[in-house]
């Protein structure tokens, strides 16, 4: 069968060759008899088995009564669109990035982008959890090197010390797998284990390190502004 090369906006397997399930031509323009084609597809992912569709455009001009015989090939044919003549016009849904915190450490960063791509695949909320609760221990280490315990306990006492607010604390009572200690507490972690992970770290990462980022940001661009005025007030006239 014809195969479209995409990412898949499912379960993010980066250029997956998409299956054609089917195509409808678009109709042409009034008056046109002879035209490069249009047609939408369906398309389904060979790992996470979810559709997506798309709008492809033949690359040669074709008659009107030519197009339903070549689009009902498509689903035969045994290449990549590219090779049967055919441009992507545009994909649906739209591959969104993940939504990463700013200012991150790299290492918290790789670690958060880790446990982002698995929470995006079919079965791996274990394995998501564990990078959720690995972004936030590196957080941690990195932001308060002398703080000791395990991650609940840690977390405690950030809120005790006023480094986090107190909703964050009992926030975290909600969380079963940062409560938890040790990864071979993550057996059995659900979607919903994984996806509640993800929102705590998120929002302590963001506490941390995206908040103080965004602030010491706007402070150099305030004062690169007071620096130019002040050249500006000193110029002679």
């Amino acid at each position: 069968m014809a195969v479209l090369i995409h990412d898949c906006p499912h379960c993010t397997t980066a250029k997956v060759g998409f299956a054609i399930i089917g195509g409808k031509p678009r109709p042409y323009l009034p008056n046109t008899e002879v035209a490069k084609p249009i047609v939408s597809i369906g398309l389904e992912c060979p790992n996470c088995q979810k559709t997506a569709s798309a709008t492809i455009q033949y690359k040669k001009n074709l008659s009107g009564h030519s197009v339903s015989a070549i689009v009902e090939s498509l689903p035969k044919a045994h290449d990549s669109l590219p090779n049967l003549l055919w441009d992507l016009l545009e994909f649906w849904p739209r591959v969104q990035p993940p939504r990463i915190p700013e200012f991150l450490p790299k290492s918290v960063e790789k670690a958060f982008v880790q446990g982002e791509t698995n929470l995006a695949l079919p079965g791996c909320e274990e394995p998501a959890a564990t990078m959720f609760r690995r972004a936030l221990d590196l957080g941690l280490k990195i932001r308060f090197p002398d703080l000791k315990g395990d991650l609940y306990k840690k977390v405690d006492k950030l809120a005790s010390d006023h480094e986090i607010p107190l909703s964050l604390a009992e926030w975290a009572h909600e969380v079963r797998v940062i409560g938890n200690d040790g990864a071979h507490d993550l057996d059995g972690c659900n979607t919903d284990d994984a996806q509640a992970a993800h929102d705590f770290v998120d929002a302590v990462l963001r506490y941390l390190f995206s908040l103080p980022g965004m602030i010491a940001a706007r402070r150099r661009i305030e004062t690169s502004e007071e620096t130019e005025d002040d050249g500006a007030e000193r110029e002679p006239q």
